[in-house]
Order: C-alpha cells, then structure tokens, then sequence
C-alpha cells in the first residue's frame, strides 16, 4: 500500500497490514496472508534450484523498489552497486508475484553472522 494509505489505515484504526481479505471469503477465494514486503527487506528464492534432481541452492535477494502497479526490483543480497551498474551488467530482476510464488518464496532475516532465519510477519 502507499504510505497515503498507510496513514489512512492508521488513522482510522485498521491494521496497516491487511492479513485476512474478507471480500475474498465471500466469493468463495481462499486467501493466504504470506507476508509483507517493503524496500530494504530480503526474501529466500529457489531460482536456480531443480528439486526433482534433488538439487536445492535457495538464493537470497534484497528488494530494492517496488513500483505502484506491481513488479518488484530484486538484486542479490550481495550486490552494493550503484542501480546504473546493475542495470547495465543485467543483474537488475523484476519478477511478478506469480513468479516469486512459483519460486517459493519467503521473507528471511540474514543477521551480521550471515544466518539466514525465517522473517515471521
């Protein structure tokens, strides 16, 4: 949501957060609250992994922006280039959400030590 909409939410005592979509409900969707997303926050991805030959290399990506009408810009968590230099290697990703679904994936909490846990919210 925008941060008009935040505010708005705020003001009028509604959780910020929407974790339950009761229109959904009654249309007969079934709706799962996941987790939420803001710039900064880092997410676990199995891009590259191919589960049916057992193999499982999940990947860590820091959201970079998100634009108003859906994509999200994901780098690897690694990265501290400028934006223009990512652009330009094609290191830049915007996936949708149907594709970060497919991916599994999840929001996590890479701490100074560099364990990865799961973020809960």
């Amino acid at each position: 949501v925008s941060l008009f909409e935040a505010m708005e939410r705020k003001r009028r005592k509604l959780p910020i957060v929407q974790r339950s979509y009761p229109e959904a409900a009654s249309e007969g969707a079934e709706w799962v609250f996941r987790f939420s997303l803001m710039g900064g926050d880092t997410v676990e991805l199995h891009r590259s992994c191919d589960h049916a030959r057992e193999i499982c290399r999940p990947e860590i990506y820091r959201l970079r922006s998100i634009a108003a009408i859906g994509p999200l810009s994901l780098v690897r968590v690694n990265d501290a280039r400028l934006k223009k230099d990512i652009l330009g290697a094609k290191e830049w990703w915007s996936p949708g959400a149907d594709a970060l679904r497919k991916m599994d994936c999840r929001k996590v909490v890479v701490d100074l030590l560099g364990t990865v846990r799961p973020a809960h919210d």
